[in-house]
């Protein structure tokens, strides 16, 4: 394509026509004119010629049209559900309408709100589940191994306190069954049982002959068998414990009448001679056994030998139930090793029943030794005191040591001899601990604080804690909200 050549156009009075002075005020020569080559220039818009030369003109081309370019908007084009309003307002304003955000700004007001409202509502659930906080302590105690290998001798009553004591706990049982049996001479019979005498009256002990009368609630009399001295009380602050003493008693009088149940009896025995003096509520008796025996009538006899194997099947139900009983009936502190008890029984009786039948009657008694576990403890670690203060451990596993008793032949726990036995085996001592007393100096302590506190209970091995809500630092301030559990190592 040819290019165009622009050409000035000079007009009759121009730049060049003005003539140069010099300094003298004379007409400077004409300076040289000088043609300058006509710079070659791209055709501009901008730029016209008053004389265009006629271009060629280009060959046909399909016209395109372009669309106008608009400029653009400094705001973010409008979203898509916007597109109306914003024509409406584009026309309404001209160019460019002012972006509202309403609904943005509304919409970030309810985000505020809601996350306000939730981050109160936590607020007030992390507040309301401080108050109500649970916290569950599991101890594992301390648990220290002993060896015992030792022979030692308990007494009934020892005069010293080094000593070890024995206690007696004796119960009775009777047994009856249908026999055949044949009249025979006519006999009376008195009714006999067991009482246990009290003296609360004096630290000194108070002695009582055969035959001292005792009167139960309805007015009956029995004699006690032998001579007794019933030993003072003993006093620990003010707490008086009397002192006991077990002995067999028979009626005053022949007959049924005396029989009496200990089911049927309410009230204790007084002492008829110590009737209207200050000794008449002190010192007294109470029913230890059922009273049988007592009757007035012809004598039944019984075959020999229905006789013998009766009695046989008679004591083997005694003893049964003797023994049951006597293991339920051991007071607590207290343990009995086998072996140590005995079981007396009286001669079979033969009465008729309300049928008119022949009956046969035996009552059995067991005498038995218990140590208190206390007193066996002290005996047992008296080197080691020191090592296992009783405030802080108990002993475990004293019934699975192995017991031998030494002087089995002399032994009688009815007859109050000495006890001589060998103890043998593994025992432990376990760490006592006191929760009650641990819950009311955890409250409201941080759980860093708490360990020195369980550092200070010198039978506490390990504890565990864990505390409800999780974020929770510190234990409840009320002990009702704390819960101690201890293992058990049985």
């Amino acid at each position: 394509m040819p290019k165009k050549i622009l050409q000035d156009v000079v007009p009759k009075k121009s730049i060049r026509s003005i003539t140069r002075t010099d300094l003298s005020g004379q007409p400077a020569a004409p300076a040289r004119e000088t043609l300058r080559p006509e710079p070659r220039m791209e055709p501009r818009h901008e730029i016209r010629s008053e004389v265009p030369e006629p271009a060629p003109r280009p060959e046909a081309r399909p016209e395109v049209r372009r669309a106008p370019i608009r400029p653009m908007p400094m705001t973010p084009p409008p979203q898509p559900q916007q597109n109306r309003e914003y024509i409406r307002r584009q026309e309404e304003f001209g160019s460019e309408p002012p972006v509202v955000r309403t609904e943005k700004r509304s919409s970030s007001r309810r985000v505020i709100y809601f996350v306000g409202i939730v981050l109160i509502l936590l607020a007030v659930a992390a507040g309301l589940m401080s108050v109500f906080s649970y916290a569950s302590v599991k101890i594992t105690p301390k648990r220290q191994i002993v060896q015992v290998d030792t022979i030692m001798t308990a007494k009934k009553d020892p005069k010293l306190l080094s000593e070890l004591p024995y206690e007696v706990l004796s119960l009775s049982n009777t047994a009856t069954q249908d026999v055949v049996a044949t009249p025979g001479d006519i006999v009376q019979v008195k009714a006999k049982g067991r009482a246990v005498l009290y003296n609360s009256f004096s630290a000194e002990a108070q002695k009582l002959v055969a035959g001292t009368r005792l009167q139960n609630t309805k007015g009956l009399i029995y004699r006690i068998d032998t001579n007794v001295t019933i030993p003072g009380y003993k006093k620990v602050g003010t707490k008086i414990t009397p002192g006991s003493l077990e002995v067999g008693i028979t009626a005053d009088q022949y007959g049924d009448i005396y029989n009496s149940k200990l089911t049927d009896l309410t009230g204790d025995f007084t002492i008829v001679a110590f009737e209207d003096t200050p000794k008449a509520k002190t010192i007294y008796g109470r029913l230890k056994s059922d009273i049988t025996g007592g009757f007035v009538g012809r004598k039944l006899t019984v075959a020999p030998e229905v006789a013998s194997s009766t009695e046989q099947m008679l004591r083997k139900e005694i003893e049964a139930k003797l023994m049951q009983e006597y293991t339920s009936r051991i007071p607590q502190g207290f343990i009995a090793y086998p072996g140590t008890h005995v079981i007396s029984y009286d001669k079979p009786e033969v009465t008729t029943n309300e049928g008119g039948k022949g009956q046969m009657t035996q009552t059995g008694t067991i005498y038995g030794s218990i140590l208190s576990i206390d007193s066996l403890v002290n005996k047992l670690l008296s080197k080691e005191s020191e090592r296992f203060p009783k405030e802080y451990y108990s002993p475990q596993g004293l019934d699975s040591l192995e017991f031998t008793l030494i002087n089995k032949k002399e032994f009688s726990a009815a007859k109050d001899t000495n006890m001589t036995f060998q103890l043998k085996g593994t025992m432990y001592m376990v760490g006592l601990v006191p929760a009650e007393d641990l819950k009311k100096t955890l409250t409201g302590l941080t759980l860093d604080e708490s360990k020195s506190i369980f550092s200070n209970y010198k039978g506490v091995g390990n504890a565990n804690v864990s505390v409800t809500p999780f974020w929770i630092d510190h234990f409840p301030k009320k002990a009702d909200r704390i819960s101690i559990d201890t293992i058990d190592f049985k």
